[in-house]
């Protein structure tokens, strides 16, 4: 204690200090031009900081240099810590900062590290030329042309094969020119070869020069790609991986000899798994699989998916077998082959790769054989990409067994990203299942409507003319008519019938879900008859809403008397039109085959609704009724108005035809209508 009183009172004395009465502290301002290990006195009151310039740099720096911000980044750490080494030595150690100042340094140096020095150029954009600033200054100061020259040696001298390139890039404008003739193509392609051989494999991971090697694949003959082949045969997997060399594989697999493919697919062996995983080989895997392999060739690639051994040893006999005769043979490697599955998927799911087709094979591997909670766990992660997936056959049996084994709160999640897609899906060949399947199985008929038949009743002009959009709308009047889906189709979507989260009566579903579209579709219908009633899949849909109750109902299908009448009153007045026989410029609708169809139909199932077309066909149409019998077609419909119409309209019907006046036509209607007269 007496040692540390008499070591104070010597401070105090050789700095003027009185301990009585301690004068008030100056502040003193601290200068590093001279010897920083010289003894500096600071007051204890007075708290330091450093803080590390983060000036941006002057504008005589044409670029930053790639490194230039990391070192600057280095030195200011460098220098603030020795700052405050030098300021703690001086004070011996009387100034200790607390936690939370060591904490705000750390992140600070941490946020510097993340903003100046960890920065990453973007792959997309052009390498720029770095130059000094004597350099720039000189640029500047030149014309233009001079200025374009002198660039040019720069990248010379910072690029080995530029004048090579050069070259080539000349003759490539002329070899990918329209203009250019198939034997000048020809022996372009021999002349860059020439240029290139022997740096193939320099070249082709450059983006220009890649694109020159890809057009000599393309316009070039067998000998050229023989020999740029062998020449980089050795880094298919390399450029696989590569972000402009992989689009010389694709070339190679669209134009090359079977052999060469077969080089490739044996390549690709053992590394299937690691090109899936990135984005852009994936991309080569996936064409490689969907386009140009055979069977042999898909098995060998699927295969790699199922376990790390299945890669190097196969069965002795070769044969393609699926996943579930491997599991009968191995029943054993049954939970390993299904978690090896499970940990690839996962890595992909939330990546562009959820969009292939090959993705789309191994998700259904994984859902035929995965047990419910790892089920759970990759519809959960599925639920926002359904709509990326159920363009495929594959992809949209996943997506119905998403929806099939989810929540109603999952499964709005799901038709919340089909907004703004509806249009699309209902127009593709494998996606409209699913909206079919969600008419299915979802309850919330509500939601529904808010997600799906509002978009779909105001795009309904595109989608009736579609062969697959005008399924959708036989579904909501008709669910799983075997006569517009087939017994396969439905079949499959009798397999979610059964699903433990769908709780109402399927035919209430089936009503709610048609008192939302019987409406507009009336409305669409009677103000676009005259278009409609002669094209063939909206003339069916018109049928299929105003025909009688059948056996394939599977709900109680009711039209309102209001919209039935807007509907018939519209076709009646398309008959009421001059009737020409075989008019070119359109047929009559009492003779186009498929009006004709549509209006017979009709009529033969008016005796059971109290409003009936053909009284409005008679009250419209009654001065061109006569001149129906020259058509043979016009006779049976008239045939129909009499035999199913109301009395009154029976009555102003033979009135308005004599029968000496059928008796003239011999006709196999006007026979059956004159025995009907008499």
């Amino acid at each position: 204690m007496e040692s540390k009183q008499q070591e104070k009172e010597f401070i105090d004395k050789k700095t003027g200090k009185d301990s009585a009465n301690p004068p008030e502290a100056k502040k003193k301002r601290v200068s590093f031009a001279d010897d920083l290990e010289k003894m500096k006195v600071f007051d204890r009151r007075m708290k330091l900081a450093v803080t590390p310039s983060t000036a941006s740099p002057g504008r005589s720096i044409i670029m930053k240099k790639e490194g230039g911000m990391r070192e600057i980044c280095n030195e200011v750490i460098k220098k603030s810590e020795f700052m405050q080494e030098t300021s703690m030595n001086s004070v011996r150690k009387l100034a200790v900062p607390n936690s939370e100042e060591e904490e705000t340094k750390k992140s600070r140096k941490r946020q510097l590290q993340k903003i100046s020095c960890g920065k990453i150029r973007p792959t997309n954009e052009r390498r720029k030329l770095q130059v000094t600033r004597k350099i720039k200054q000189k640029l500047l100061n030149m014309p233009k042309k001079e200025r374009k020259v002198y660039i040019r040696e720069l990248r010379r001298k910072h690029k080995p094969h530029f004048d090579l390139v050069l070259q080539c890039k000349h003759l490539w404008e002329k070899l990918r020119c329209g203009k250019t003739s198939e034997t000048e193509r020809k022996k372009l392609v021999i002349d860059i070869y020439g240029i290139v051989k022997g740096k193939v494999k320099e070249l082709i991971f450059a983006h220009d020069a890649c694109r020159i090697v890809e057009c000599m694949v393309k316009n070039g003959g067998s000998d050229v790609r023989n020999a740029l082949f062998e020449e980089l045969v050795s880094e298919i997997i390399s450029m696989t991986k590569s972000k402009y060399a992989r689009f010389f594989i694709i070339k190679m697999l669209k134009h090359g000899s079977v052999v060469q493919r077969q080089i490739i697919f044996d390549a690709f062996r053992g590394h299937c798994v690691s090109l899936l995983r990135m984005s852009s080989s994936a991309q080569v895997l996936e064409s490689a699989y969907n386009d140009y392999a055979n069977a042999q060739q898909r098995y060998s690639i699927i295969i790699e998916f199922y376990g790390v051994d299945f890669s190097y040893f196969k069965a002795a006999d070769n044969r393609v077998r699926t996943l579930k005769e491997i599991i009968m043979d191995f029943p054993s490697r049954k939970s390993s082959v299904v978690k090896y599955l499970e940990n690839i998927l996962i890595d992909i799911v939330d990546k562009p790769q959820i969009k292939l087709s090959l993705t789309h094979r191994l998700l259904s591997d994984f859902f035929e054989f995965a047990g419910n909670k790892q089920l759970e766990e990759m519809i959960d992660s599925l639920k926002l990409y359904i709509p990326q997936i159920v363009h495929t056959n594959d992809g949209v049996r996943i997506a119905m067994k998403c929806l099939w084994n989810s929540s109603a709160r999952t499964r709005k999640v799901m038709l919340k990203n089909f907004k703004g897609l509806v249009m699309k899906t209902c127009l593709e060949e494998f996606a409209h299942r699913f909206l079919i399947a969600v008419f299915d199985t979802v309850d919330d008929t509500v939601l529904i409507d808010r997600y799906l038949l509002k978009e779909l009743l105001d795009n309904i002009d595109e989608i009736i003319k579609s062969n697959y959009g005008v399924k959708i709308m036989h579904h909501l009047i008709h669910p799983r008519d075997p006569r517009f889906c087939s017994a396969s189709q439905i079949a499959v979507y009798k397999a979610g019938d059964e699903n433990p989260y769908s709780k109402k009566d399927s035919k209430l579903r089936y009503a709610e879900l048609f008192s939302y579209i019987q409406k507009p579709f009336c409305s669409y219908f009677a103000t676009n008859m005259d278009v409609l009633l002669f094209e063939s899949h909206a003339s069916l849909l018109i049928l299929d809403l105003l025909e009688a109750p059948t056996d394939l109902d599977v709900f109680d299908r009711k039209v309102s008397l209001e919209d039935r009448a807007a509907c018939y009153d519209a076709i009646a007045l398309i008959c009421s039109r001059e009737f020409i026989p075989c008019d070119r410029e359109q047929l009559h609708p009492v003779e186009h085959p498929q009006a004709h169809f549509v209006i017979s139909k009709l009529l033969k199932s008016d005796s059971k609704f109290d409003i009936r077309l053909g009284d409005f066909i008679v009250e419209r149409c009654r001065d061109q009724l006569s001149s129906w019998l020259a058509c043979n077609k016009g006779c049976f419909i008239l045939l129909h108005i009499l035999e199913n119409a109301s009395q009154q309209t029976q009555k102003l019907l033979r009135s308005a035809l004599s029968l000496a006046v059928v008796g003239k036509y011999h006709t196999k209607g006007a026979t059956a209508l004159k025995q009907k007269l008499k």
